[in-house]
């Protein structure tokens, strides 16, 4: 039966390796390029020295949501960065938990350790209060967050973790609020 089940994955492995084979050369017929080997000519370009003289020319590189990033976008980023005076990055630890395209959270534990408050001329600030939600749903997350993200593999201390509630208007409405559109004036009542 183990034999079975070896020989079942060994054939799934062929039949997947076939078929990147074949996608590759129906790329390459068809003068084709998918998103990753845009990552991958991206990268071998930044080898070559009259790129980096021209990225060179720019004062600041923004990564946004770096925690959707995976490895070969932060190792882009990175050589980005280090060719420009100043780099921000934005993102949040505690979203690498989808692990969109390839990314998770390990990885971005890692990117955010290497970004030490001082050195290099990095600055490192976090972003502690939600203005866009109300008291009760940032607190309710907060504990629910804090349950998972304090333990093993996230491992982040409280205050990486814990949100505090912004929001200064007081809403009386209920959470959800129909939106009437008034079709005379084109404006909206809500």
């Amino acid at each position: 039966r183990k034999t079975a089940t070896i020989n079942i994955v060994e054939k799934l492995f062929d039949i997947l390796i076939e078929l990147r084979e074949e996608y590759q050369r129906y790329k390459q017929t068809n003068k084709m390029l998918d998103f990753n080997d845009m990552e991958v000519y991206f990268s071998q370009l930044l080898e070559k020295d009259e790129v980096k003289a021209e990225i060179s020319n720019y004062k600041l590189v923004l990564v946004d949501e770096y925690q959707d990033c995976n490895p070969m976008q932060i190792d882009i980023f990175k050589r980005i960065s280090d060719l420009v005076p100043r780099s921000i990055w934005v993102g949040d630890p505690k979203q690498a938990i989808y692990g969109f395209r390839g990314t998770d959270t390990a990885l971005v534990k890692e990117v955010s350790k290497q970004i030490v408050d001082g050195e290099d001329g990095c600055l490192r600030d976090s972003l502690d209060t939600s203005y866009r939600s109300r008291k009760e749903l940032v607190e309710y997350v907060n504990e629910k967050f804090k349950t998972i993200f304090s333990k093993a593999p996230f491992d982040l201390p409280e205050d990486e973790i814990k949100l505090k509630a912004g929001r200064k208007c007081a809403i009386t409405a209920p959470y959800m609020q129909e939106w009437i559109v008034n079709k005379k004036s084109n404006s909206v009542d809500f």
